[in-house]
């Protein structure tokens, strides 16, 4: 963690947006226009959430820091910062419970 974000180094983050932008485009001549507006905005919220909080589990003082959720998803994704084989998400660990790829936060072990 430190006082100040520190860039994009090693955030994969824009490689996900290379299938997405696939898929959107496939979907935009599959999917009613309204139905694929929805998805493009619902998209966009979603991926611009996830770049949000992953910085702000990273800086030092973020505002964020005075929900408990905050906090304990920032703990859990540290745990992936230390076993990079769990906890992929960053908002909600949902998916990684379901494929076997949750870890309790080291904090918890203790």
């Amino acid at each position: 963690m430190s006082a100040v974000y520190r860039g994009m180094d090693g955030n994969n983050t824009p490689f996900f947006l290379i299938p997405t932008i696939l898929v959107g485009g496939v979907l935009f001549f599959v999917l009613p226009f309204k139905l694929f507006v929805a998805m493009a905005l619902a998209s966009t919220a979603s991926f611009y959430a996830h770049v949000y909080i992953d910085k702000e589990y990273h800086v030092e003082g973020s505002s964020l820091e005075r929900f408990a959720w905050f906090r304990r998803k920032r703990q859990l994704h540290f745990a992936h910062h230390l076993h990079a084989n769990s906890n992929f998400a960053v908002i909600d660990f949902f998916w990684d419970r379901m494929l076997g790829t949750y870890r309790k936060s080291d904090q918890d072990i203790h």
